[in-house]
């Protein structure tokens, strides 16, 4: 009779280890696929930033408050027409923040190196997306 106790004690405790080991695994597994996400999201803006080509004087800098606060610039290319840049959303380098209104921006299409001319002093920064592929 004592065994039998001893048992059902043993089970008692072992279970809810054994299932919070494995609801822990879970979530430790769901947290590792979340970082990949955010990694992949981070290369997907990179590269669509690389695609871009940008040449023209900031018109507008905002953040747009009907998609998401999403860091925004408007610029005059030469050809006067606006052209919208929203690939600064997630960008480390902090360019954004160094940019206003009326400086001049250019940015090669297949590079990330952003050529800036504010106040006549020029100044180059490589745009970061933590992608490390």
């Amino acid at each position: 009779m004592k065994r039998k106790n001893i048992r059902i004690l043993i089970l008692m405790v072992l279970m809810p280890v054994i299932f919070f080991g494995l609801k822990e695994a879970d979530i430790l597994k769901n947290l590792i696929n979340l970082d990949k996400l955010k990694k992949n999201k981070r290369c997907q803006h990179q590269e669509k930033a690389a695609s871009e080509y940008w040449d023209g004087i900031i018109l507008e800098k905002y953040e747009d408050r009907k998609n998401h606060n999403i860091r925004t610039l408007v610029l005059k290319n030469t050809e006067n027409r606006p052209i919208k840049i929203t690939e600064l959303a997630i960008d480390r380098s902090d360019l954004y923040d160094k940019l206003k209104v009326g400086d001049y921006i250019k940015k090669k299409q297949g590079e990330l190196i952003v050529r800036v001319v504010s106040d006549s002093t020029e100044s180059l920064t490589r745009l970061d997306y933590d992608c490390k592929e």
